[in-house]
């Protein structure tokens, strides 16, 4: 590994511990907690599996926190189509898509709101990256 790609690591681990800490004083000091997020139903066939998260905008964030809050699924992998940037707002490393195939996965979790575009990245996982369509799953999440 390059020394700029340590660096990068690293930053991005002292980063995440920072706001660890910071979560956890709002939450012993003021009783608040802002690391849970919204609740999101049909999520019950990850239990226990190996998922990639496809996809690092507002929808993804926001699967992202609510699978680690739960914790009950593995997650291996983030991508997305354009990571470039997206690690500062996601505290996450962010792979793109031609490198999924290079985890072992059960699901790949499409986190976009737009069914179209859902729809689309599951086409261009079948056709350019060779994954079965049982393993691509996508809900609409209602936020209201």
């Amino acid at each position: 590994m390059e020394s700029s790609q340590c660096r990068d690591v690293l930053l991005r681990q002292l980063k995440n511990y920072i706001l660890h800490i910071e979560e956890h004083v709002l939450y012993q000091l003021y009783d608040i907690n802002i690391n849970v997020p919204a609740p999101i139903e049909g999520y019950d066939e990850l239990i226990g599996k190996k998922v990639v998260i496809y996809g690092a905008g507002e929808y993804g964030r926001l699967i992202f926190r609510y699978i680690k809050h739960k914790g009950n699924c593995e997650i291996v992998a983030w991508a997305d189509a354009f990571p470039k940037g997206k690690e500062n707002k996601c505290h996450h490393y962010i792979i793109e898509p031609s490198a999924i195939n290079k985890y072992e996965y059960d699901y790949i979790l499409i986190a976009v709101k737009s069914s179209q575009m859902a729809k689309d990245i599951k086409n261009q996982l079948m056709r350019e990256y060779d994954v079965d369509e049982d393993k691509i799953l996508w809900h609409e999440i209602n936020l209201e």
